[in-house]
């Protein structure tokens, strides 16, 4: 599919998730890169993604080095809600989080230590979720929007002299459309 969050488009609109409602399955486990050392359906991220009692949950690791290529979770700004309470209206910015990508992600910042001499940015995403198959449809309701440009470099065809063309060493020369989740 067209990024890793496309997958729950496929199984809802190809019937995969109405049976698994049927058999009485409560939550999936998803892994959307090709990392061929991850532990498959993780019995004990499984046990823990239970215990939270969220409605997705995402493993993570602590980068060991500012040049790892995992995406990276942070958080953003997201709407402000305003409550009153004993008469006095308070505003509150609700921070949601985001996985940016590894090439998004600006090196300076990628690398820029705290006082700790620990990465300000830690927390390295590996593409590995469980999520409750009730949260499922709002997701990708949500995702219908949300399109992702990632430029990559890419070798392609030339018609005017029928050869096939490389552009320079990290020149990128195209970009691929991916959907996220969340």
């Amino acid at each position: 599919p067209d990024g890793g969050g496309r997958v729950f488009n496929c199984l809802l609109n190809g019937g995969a998730f109405s049976d698994m409602r049927a058999r009485g399955l409560h939550g999936i486990f998803v892994m959307i890169n090709d990392n061929l050392l991850a532990k498959v359906a993780d019995p004990f991220f499984l046990g823990f993604s239970l215990h939270q009692r969220s409605h997705v949950v995402m493993k993570c690791m602590t980068r060991r080095g500012g040049d790892e290529k995992v995406g990276l979770l942070c958080s953003e700004d997201g709407n402000a809600h305003a409550t009153t309470e004993d008469g006095v209206q308070r505003v509150q910015i609700v921070r949601r989080p985001r996985v940016i990508e590894t090439t998004e992600f600006p090196a300076e910042l990628a690398q820029k230590l705290t006082l700790d001499t620990d990465y300000e940015y830690r927390c390295g995403a590996l593409g590995q979720y469980f999520i409750k198959l009730h949260a499922v449809a709002h997701i990708v309701k949500k995702m219908e929007r949300r399109w992702h440009g990632i430029p990559m470099h890419m070798s392609f065809f030339d018609p005017a002299r029928r050869v096939l063309r490389h552009p320079a060493p990290r020149v990128k020369n195209a970009l691929r459309l991916e959907q996220f989740i969340g």
